[in-house]
């Protein structure tokens, strides 16, 4: 007898490896040379050598493409509004850490229906991730689990680790 069984498995499909969706979908030099820029400006806030506040903002979490885009046209004005005494990181989250059978992010479930079709759900939260960081949007994740910051650690200014 198989020390695990798989009965109970209707369905297999893979999911592309960081390094493949990293290359389908890769971040330009100049979006690098940006996220460096804005960590940089995050360490120093950090170390006191940046008098300005640092401020991760946003929703709980990204559900919707254009909401995304929608939401961070009006978050950069402000940012650009308050950039003397504020830097504006945007929260964009792809995983919902505390929803205790609901929804569990747009990695998982980016058809919000159920179907779990993860594959679709990390192209989708990479491609937002990338338009966003084009925009010159600074971002900030939460990170839980370990293998997803392979996918998108390289787009995101600010990241925590997830309860």
């Amino acid at each position: 007898m198989a020390f695990a069984s798989l009965c109970n498995v209707s369905a297999e499909e893979s999911i592309p490896s960081p390094d493949e969706l990293l290359a389908e979908i890769p971040l330009s030099s100049s979006q690098k040379a940006f996220v460096q820029r804005s960590r940089k400006s995050v360490e120093a806030i950090l170390d006191g050598r940046d008098d300005r506040l640092l401020m991760i903002v946003g929703p709980c979490s990204i559900h919707s493409e254009q909401s995304a885009y929608a939401y961070a046209e009006r978050f950069a004005r402000l940012a650009e509004e308050v950039s003397d005494r504020f830097f504006l990181v945007m929260r964009a989250y792809m995983e919902k850490p505390r929803t205790c059978g609901g929804w569990k992010g747009l990695i998982f479930d980016p058809d919000l229906n159920g179907s779990n079709n993860m594959s679709k759900g990390l192209s989708l939260s990479r491609k937002i991730l990338i338009e966003l960081t084009e925009s010159q949007i600074p971002l900030g994740c939460e990170f839980l689990e370990i293998n997803t910051s392979l996918f998108f650690s390289d787009a995101i200014t600010w990241g925590c680790v997830g309860a």
